[in-house]
């Protein structure tokens, strides 16, 4: 009996036990997800007295813990929605001062942090010197206060309407952020100018120092130099606005002792950077290069300084090709772009021939004045072969020059001339011979395929004074020949559908 009994009231026990475990974990678990935010989580306040609120949200009822002997909160709970008003005191310590306030529900806790300066301030969050490129752009500026007027804002420097103020926004924590324009710097300098943020309750300005960098610039009175053989000191001067490098990339070994006139680091307006070297005694023709550069080499310029030998000359091959093919035979030295060194074995020369779709242009070809024979083949996009400048070519062959619409053959001893042959057509719709030594010229074409490709439908030979014989019999739909006015050939032949036409 007395088993019985114990064993009902230890079960009662049981199931009571059981009965609050259950009710306590409902309970941890509502606690755990209570939630609760700020409006804001910090009240700076100023030198005077003020009110500042801040409004509560949560999962339920809250309740406020702290004390303060210059904050009063107008409630210490309440509910979700709530706007508590916090009274602050005006701050007369002389020093700044900081409480911290913390809501709670149920386990979170949110902190309020209020603080109360001793003086009116504005503390830059922005480094007080700011570089931008030359770039047109937006630029921002943020500083602290606690001053709730709208800050005073000027930019001081020459010129500094490149600097626009546009506009002053607040943040959270007392932030300012005030937004200006800069235009574009398209002059050789770089300018400077000092925004100032200031208010009547802060005794000193903000000064922030602004720099707009200006386009690296380098300009020169020459890229070439040239020298004698003898070992001398030469020097030369480069215009430029920013702190440069410079260094013999070509030469080293005979352009030596560098020395350089003072390069500012942190040049503003264009100087003058003289360079002088010692260049050693030479044999012979050569070049060396001097590389003037900024430090990241964006903006730079090559010097040549060449040595030539009594009797050498510089000379300008504008095509590639001509120019490869000149230095390959012996002919030129290369100098920077299209200038090359003349050297002696270039008198020599009595041939040239090239093969190349490259071909464009036989400007240059005069520095090889004893030439005689002269062979062009695959020359389909260069518009005009010229050697006028020639004087002893009286051999021409070329083939496929299907670009081609003029000849100049100058006074060249070429006496026959056949545009380069009976099964050369051209995409061009004029034909321009000019040699005042032709008296042949044989214009036709054997092949129906040529015949059918050819876009000819002029031909001038008004420039070639001695000549007796043409056969300009090319297709129907060549309708000009044009002819000097005076100018008689004994032997013509042409289309019926071509008619004549005289030029002074």
């Amino acid at each position: 009996m007395n088993i019985s009994r114990i064993s009902i009231i230890a079960m009662s026990v049981a199931l009571a036990l059981c009965g609050c475990s259950d009710n306590d974990k409902e309970k941890a678990a509502e606690y755990q997800e209570a939630t609760l935010s700020l409006s804001t989580e910090h009240i700076d306040a100023g030198v005077e007295s003020s009110r500042a609120t801040v409004t509560v949200t949560s999962s339920g009822d809250w309740r406020l813990s702290g004390t303060s002997d210059w904050a009063h909160p107008s409630a210490t709970a309440g509910k979700s929605g709530d706007e508590v008003a916090f009274d602050i005191d005006a701050n007369s310590t002389g020093a700044d001062r900081e409480s911290t306030f913390k809501f709670f529900i149920g386990s979170t806790a949110v902190p309020l942090q209020i603080t109360s300066a001793a003086n009116y301030y504005i503390k830059p969050l922005t480094d007080s010197e700011l570089s931008f490129s030359k770039e047109a752009t937006t630029i921002k500026v943020e500083c602290a206060t606690n001053v709730a007027d709208t800050l005073a804002v000027a930019v001081d420097g020459q010129d500094a309407d490149w600097l626009k103020y546009q506009q002053q926004t607040s943040a959270f924590r007392g932030k300012r952020i005030l937004t200006f324009a800069l235009t574009k710097n398209e002059g050789p300098s770089k300018r400077k100018a000092i925004v100032r943020v200031s208010n009547p309750s802060v005794g000193d300005t903000y000064p922030i120092n602004v720099v707009q960098r200006a386009e690296d610039k380098i300009t020169t009175d020459a890229t070439l130099y040239t020298y004698g053989l003898s070992a001398q000191t030469i020097s030369f001067d480069v215009r430029l606005n920013f702190g440069c490098t410079a260094y013999v990339t070509e030469g080293s070994d005979w352009i030596t002792n560098q020395t350089l006139s003072a390069s500012p680091e942190d040049a503003n307006e264009f100087y003058t950077l003289t360079l002088k070297y010692d260049l050693a005694q030479a044999d012979a023709s050569r070049k060396g290069v001097v590389h003037i550069a900024s430090s990241d080499n964006s903006t730079s310029v090559d010097i040549s300084l060449i040595q030539l030998e009594p009797g050498s000359s510089l000379a300008e091959i504008p095509d590639a090709t001509l120019r490869s093919t000149f230095q390959k035979n012996g002919w030129v030295l290369p100098l920077e772009g299209s200038m090359v060194i003349v050297l002696e074995a270039a008198q020599k020369a009595t041939s040239l021939s090239i093969t190349s779709s490259n071909l464009r242009d036989l400007t240059g070809i005069e520095i090889l004045p004893n030439l005689t024979t002269i062979t062009l083949r695959s020359v389909p996009d260069m518009p005009k072969l010229d050697i006028s400048a020639l004087h002893k070519v009286s051999k021409l062959t070329f083939s496929d020059a299907t670009g081609c619409d003029e000849y100049n053959l100058g006074d060249n001893p070429i006496t026959s001339f056949d545009a380069g042959g009976q099964y050369s057509y051209t995409s061009m719709t004029s034909l321009k011979i000019t040699g005042s030594r032709i008296e042949t010229m044989d214009l036709t074409l054997y092949s129906t395929y040529a015949d059918y490709l050819d876009q000819v439908t002029s031909i001038d030979v008004s420039g070639c004074p001695k000549l007796n014989t043409l056969n300009a019999n090319r297709h129907k739909r060549v309708t000009t020949l044009y002819l000097k006015t005076g100018q008689v050939i004994p032997n013509l032949t042409k289309n019926a559908a071509t008619s004549i036409v005289y030029k002074d």
